[in-house]
């Protein structure tokens, strides 16, 4: 995908209501090449759409490539939502956690 294109297709996910859809950027990132031995992925937790399937279409996406990337994952804290599958994400593919935007930060 061209730069330009992912531009337009993430000014189009700040539009939608309902969540963010999470399988985007894993599958921009996985489209690159090279691919990526690192990505840093960084939301409110608010996932659009079935929580299982969305995770399941990610894994698919990080399978592509020969050596499974290290996911880093970064929650823009919103008490509305949950950080645990950004934990779960981060800890399956060894990768780090972090809090961004608390009250200590």
């Amino acid at each position: 995908a061209s730069v330009k294109q992912i531009l337009i297709d993430t000014k189009a996910q700040v539009a939608m209501s309902g969540g963010t859809d999470w399988r985007q950027p894993f599958r921009y990132a996985m489209s690159a090449s090279p691919q990526p031995d690192m990505i840093f992925f960084m939301t409110d937790a608010q996932i659009g759409g079935n929580q299982a399937g969305t995770l399941d279409d990610i894994r698919a996406s990080l399978s592509k490539s020969p050596r499974m990337p290290e996911v880093n994952c970064l929650w823009i804290v919103n008490e509305k939502f949950s950080s645990t599958t950004l934990k779960a994400l981060a800890s399956e593919y060894k990768g780090t956690y972090k809090e961004v935007g608390g009250k200590e930060d």
